[in-house]
């Protein structure tokens, strides 16, 4: 009974695990949802809700995320002024941005380059709050994989 009962205390400790795909095509990842000072501080700014990445391999690009189904917008693009810009990750939404004049080299750092073991990303979101995340789609170079949440 008490193995059992530190079995389910650990399991509560991890946000969300389990994916739609097959485990075997999907990216050795770890995904969170957080919300606060404590879980999204990234560079010195404190964020309200974030997604939180971390690979568990070596070589690893992201490419695009997609979270609620492209109903909650998340930073990916961000001028030389510092203006960011929240996209869905949808392809009518990057479109869009193109069209805008947003182009490849204001994507935040993280997105499109390679990444290492251990490697751990905050992706600020900014229309969803924390309980109201569901799922989490993750676009990389060795798959994509649907992450689900049970809030």
């Amino acid at each position: 009974m008490k193995k059992f009962l530190s079995l389910v205390c650990l399991a509560t400790l991890f946000v969300g695990c389990g994916n739609e795909a097959n485990a075997d095509s999907c990216p050795d990842i770890e995904i969170q949802i957080g919300s606060g000072p404590k879980y999204c501080f990234n560079g010195g700014r404190n964020q309200t809700h974030c997604v939180i990445i971390q690979s568990k391999e070596d070589n690893l690009q992201i490419n695009n995320l997609i979270i609620n189904r492209g109903n909650c917008n998340y930073a990916k693009y961000r001028e030389p002024s510092g203006y960011t810009h929240f996209v869905s990750g949808t392809k009518t939404d990057e479109e869009k941005l193109r069209q805008e004049g947003v182009t490849k080299e204001m994507l935040l750092d993280f997105f499109g380059e390679p990444w290492n073991f251990g490697r751990r990303e905050w992706v600020r979101i900014n229309n969803c709050n924390q309980q109201s995340i569901l799922e989490v789609t993750v676009e990389t170079n060795k798959g994509a994989c649907t992450y689900k949440f049970n809030q």
